[in-house]
């Protein structure tokens, strides 16, 4: 049954520029071709040894950030899947797309998220009959349509290269969101990019005073981390000169006479850092 199904791609690994500005770090796997053998329904796949040139495992970690399929006139209902080994011929299924009624005589593209790693590899659930492949290179094969998260055990002898490819994207700050299209802030977790830099706020503090200690409060606009620094006459003996974490309220003891300057600056969840916030006070004698 498996015999009639699947094969022989068209460039199965490129990695160049899909976008014109800037250069895409995308890599194309896998490979979509006009199917000329039909699937049976009710069959999941794994492509695990397409023809020499050919290959569906992902090359180095980032997210699928869509599939695409070359749909011949009768084309099978699909759900895309990527999956990992999980030793021997067990694998586990890591994600996939809804069911997918496909357009007949269509590149057919299908968005996308799916974190991968180097070595996961490319497959589908063909649904119901029609075609999908062509003939050369082995699959792994399991009846049925094994949920995302399951491990199961496939029957290692199907052959046929299935037509299905997948855009995978870098993920540098590993947030699971492809960085060309689906992150706006590559750096940062999170698909939005907070660029907004938090404001922050002396609510207490001396302008003259007689002691020889001052105390601080002080908040930010959002949820915030802060830094603080003093400048002043002996400060080695109280404090380095650099900024060092703090929080409200900070105390500075042991001050000689003379003119100060506290610095408070706020970091928010983001890493947006503020610019610091200077307050002038006097140590008399």
């Amino acid at each position: 049954m498996l015999a009639r199904t699947t094969a022989a791609a068209t460039a199965a690994l490129v990695i160049g520029s899909l976008v014109a500005s800037p250069a895409s770090a995308s890599t194309i796997v896998g490979s979509t071709f006009p199917p000329a053998n039909t699937c049976a329904g009710g069959v999941t796949v794994v492509e695990t040894g397409p023809p020499a040139g050919k290959s569906y495992a992902v090359p180095s970690a980032g997210v699928i950030t869509s599939w695409t399929f070359q749909a011949g006139p009768t084309p099978p209902q699909l759900e895309f899947k990527a999956f990992r080994s999980a030793g021997g011929s067990s694998y586990t299924v890591l994600g996939s797309t809804p069911a997918l009624a496909l357009a007949p005589n269509a590149l057919d593209t299908v968005p996308a998220r799916i974190p991968v790693a180097a070595g996961d590899i490319l497959g589908e659930t063909v649904l119901t009959t029609g075609g999908c492949a062509v003939i050369g290179g082995t699959v792994a094969y399991f009846f049925g349509d094994p949920p995302v998260g399951s491990t199961a055990t496939y029957n290692p002898s199907g052959s046929g290269t299935y037509d299905l490819s997948a855009i995978v994207e870098p993920d540098a700050d590993g947030d699971g969101y492809g960085d060309e299209t689906q992150d706006s802030c590559p750096t940062r977790p999170g698909p939005t990019c907070d660029l907004t830099v938090p404001t922050a706020k002396l609510t207490g503090g001396p302008i003259r005073t007689h002691k020889h200690s001052a105390r601080f409060t002080f908040t930010a606009d959002e949820p915030a981390t802060f830094e603080c620094r003093l400048k002043g006459p002996g400060i080695h003996t109280v404090q380095v000169k650099q900024f060092e974490p703090c929080s409200s309220p900070k105390k500075y003891r042991r001050l000689k006479t003379g003119k100060f300057t506290f610095y408070v600056r706020a970091t928010d969840t983001a890493g947006n850092v503020s610019r610091p916030l200077k307050h002038k006070f006097r140590v008399l004698g």
